[in-house]
């Protein structure tokens, strides 16, 4: 064996210790491939068999020794940056059965409580070809509810969503298409939804439109069109319920679809953010169409934000997730639902989120705890 010094470019041999330099002579062993162990990702693991050098001994064995020795090779340390107290660990997935389950309080899922939604993360995406790869799916239950996917297609990839996955799903909006380089390196991707209420005659609760939707790549807008001017809100962006749950990088094990393939590539600092109003920075305030409406009577527009949909900014929406992109949130920070670092040791397939914000102020009426939000 032979390594080069790259300092002078030289070759020099290595003494390799023969008995340690790979396994004993084995029959009866096996080798598997892991997807992973032991710290390594994706290695050959040579395990088990019997050890048939103690036939050379004197005297010879007259049956083999059973083999304790594991070999794992091919295979490289699973993906982390620093060590110590500088370790940066991250999520890997596979692309097959890998996903994060994020479990939402349980005020989270009562309609009168969707009004803001921020989900940020650094994503690795390999996935490639022209298919459709979740990346964030949002439930009510065990009903999906909201999907945001990258599909590829024969003008570049680009990043979708849409409400109701299914036979009747919509798609709310569909930004890109992304930059070549945004597979295979890392980018922060932040994504924003606003709602807003719509009351009927026939329900004391309320249903919820969509009325914003915003994606930024490494904090800069990617276009995702006009649309919102030009479809009716009221009628296709409209649902009934809040959420329970958010899967990143797949979707339920238990609503596994042909249509979809689980995300190939790594995860890391996720965030889930349920701030109770806008951002002060925000110029809609509490006018969820303020990006949108007023329209004049020829057809133009003047939103009463300043500015239209197409032309905001993640300062403009997202403040707290522009100043804290490269660095972890403060666990109390307002409106910070969930984040995971993945720096903590995994503990029976669960991770504990560092957030310690707990929720919108509540206060009690009669004994009924009432969590007022910036539509109340």
């Amino acid at each position: 064996m032979w390594a080069m010094d790259t300092s002078t470019l030289a070759f020099f041999k290595v003494a390799l210790n023969p008995d340690t330099l790979g396994p004993r002579s084995t029959f009866l062993a096996s080798m598997v491939a892991a997807s992973e162990f032991a710290g390594y990702k994706e290695p050959l693991v040579l395990a088990g068999g019997a050890d048939v050098t103690c036939a050379s001994n004197n005297p010879p064995c007259t049956v083999p020794t059973p083999s304790n020795e594991i070999w794992v090779m091919d295979t490289a340390r699973k993906e982390s940056v620093g060590t110590g107290s500088t370790f940066d660990g991250m999520a890997e997935l596979d692309g097959e059965d890998d996903m994060l389950q994020i479990v939402l309080p349980d005020w989270c899922n009562r309609v009168t409580m969707m009004n803001v939604l921020w989900i940020d993360s650094w994503l690795l995406v390999m996935s490639t070809g022209k298919v459709k790869t979740i990346l964030f799916d949002a439930y009510s239950g065990a009903i999906p509810r909201l999907r945001w996917y990258m599909e590829g297609t024969d003008s570049g990839n680009y990043i979708k969503l849409v409400l109701s996955p299914g036979n009747t799903e919509k798609v709310v909006k569909s930004w890109g298409p992304l930059s070549a380089s945004f597979l295979g390196t890392w980018h922060h991707i932040a994504l924003t939804l606003r709602t807003a209420r719509q009351y009927s005659r026939t329900s004391s609760d309320p249903a919820v439109i969509i009325t914003q939707a915003f994606m930024f790549v490494d904090g800069k807008n990617i276009s995702g069109g006009d649309n919102f001017a030009t479809i009716n809100l009221k009628k296709d962006l409209m649902f009934e319920s809040g959420l329970s749950q958010i899967f990143v990088g797949g979707t339920s094990p238990e609503r596994k679809s042909s249509r979809f393939r689980n995300l190939k590539g790594a995860v890391d600092n996720v965030r889930v953010w349920w701030p109770p109003c806008p951002h002060i920075s925000d110029p809609t305030k509490c006018n969820p169409y303020g990006f949108i409406y007023p329209q004049m009577v020829d057809g133009t527009r003047q939103p009463a934000a300043g500015v239209t949909d197409n032309q905001v900014t993640l300062k403009d929406v997202a403040m707290p997730i522009l100043t804290s992109m490269f660095s972890l949130a403060t666990p109390g920070t307002d409106g910070l639902l969930a984040q995971f670092h993945f720096n903590d040791p995994v503990s029976d397939g669960m991770l504990t989120s560092s957030s310690s914000w707990t929720g919108p102020m509540a206060c009690g009426a009669n004994g009924v705890s009432v969590y007022r939000t910036c539509n109340d």
